[in-house]
């Protein structure tokens, strides 16, 4: 992180009685909905091969990735249910594979809206896979963040889901990156400001992000640019279903390609950028070799 990076802030230790109280609440619920989602689909605990997470930035295209491959008969990919904090809190195997059955079955039940997109894709199998072969979380973002705090939890993750772990790392240009997250900041301070948070933030992830790459099976590990995905994704997905040990059943693939829309929207062109925070995002991109080559304007 440079001097001028704002830590990430934890505000658990700033919960109020009656917040931790509906925090426990709605702890409890999932355990719940995870239970119930095992009895009703209890092949998920032993038909996985493998576990599958995201790592990355927020706006990256990472949900419509997920939401794609969710759609395969063999795999299952829970939309945001933060994995590693049930990690942190010691989940079992069982109640964890349980959670993420759950919170898919949410996410689809309420018709894969997010952040104003439609994820959905009528008549595969989203929300219920029938031979789970992969299971998993999709939250890059939060991940990166955990693991930039604490870079062991993915050896806890390792001993809890008990499969091998393999690791999608999808990249978009980071101005486009940084640009929506300083859009969608809550933070009371000015356009400058968040702007200049965002980038410390992203600088975090992105450490977070290669440290664990650099430690990790490259059998286990893949980068995929955003971009690339865009402009060719059967190619792409066929990429990424290879990478996870499934096929590439043709009605899905013919499905999951026309979700796609053919480039990305150019988000950096939406804020305004001093010069001297585009020359600091420039070279800190130095550090990471799939990084260094996004410039700001094409």
């Amino acid at each position: 992180m440079s001097p001028k990076a704002s830590p990430v802030n934890d505000t658990t230790a700033s919960l109020t009685i009656a917040q931790r109280g509906q925090a426990l609440a709605k702890s409890a619920k999932r355990y719940a909905l995870a239970y119930r989602a095992l009895v009703m689909h209890p092949k998920a605990l032993w038909e996985p091969e493998r576990y599958c997470f995201f790592i990355g930035y927020p706006r990256s295209g990472h949900t419509l990735v997920a939401s794609l491959l969710n759609a395969h008969p063999e795999i299952i990919i829970s939309h945001e249910l933060d994995a590693l904090k049930f990690i942190r809190r010691s989940a079992r195997r069982t109640t964890l594979f349980g959670m993420i059955l759950a919170r898919d079955r949410w996410f689809v039940g309420g018709g894969s809206q997010w952040t104003g997109y439609d994820y959905a894709l009528e008549g595969l199998s989203q929300g219920s896979a029938t031979r789970p072969r992969v299971i998993g979380d999709k939250c890059g973002g939060h991940t990166s963040l955990a693991l930039s705090k604490d870079p062991h939890l993915v050896d806890r993750l390792r001993a809890t889901v008990r499969l091998p772990c393999v690791v999608i790392h999808i990249t978009r240009n980071p101005y486009d990156n940084i640009a929506r997250m300083a859009r969608r900041s809550t933070e009371d301070a000015d356009a400058r400001t968040k702007l200049e948070h965002a980038v410390d933030d992203y600088v975090t992830m992105a450490r977070a992000a290669y440290e664990a790459r650099s430690r990790w099976d490259p059998e286990l590990w893949i980068d995929m640019r955003h971009e690339d995905f865009c402009l060719e994704p059967a190619t792409c997905l066929v990429e990424l279903t290879t990478f996870l040990g499934v096929e590439p059943h043709p009605a899905w693939l013919e499905a999951a390609t026309d979700k796609v829309h053919e480039s990305p929207n150019l988000s950096r062109y939406d804020v305004e950028w001093p010069p001297e925070t585009i020359a600091r995002v420039q070279s800190e991109l130095v550090a990471f070799d799939i990084l260094r080559d996004y410039r700001f304007d094409p």
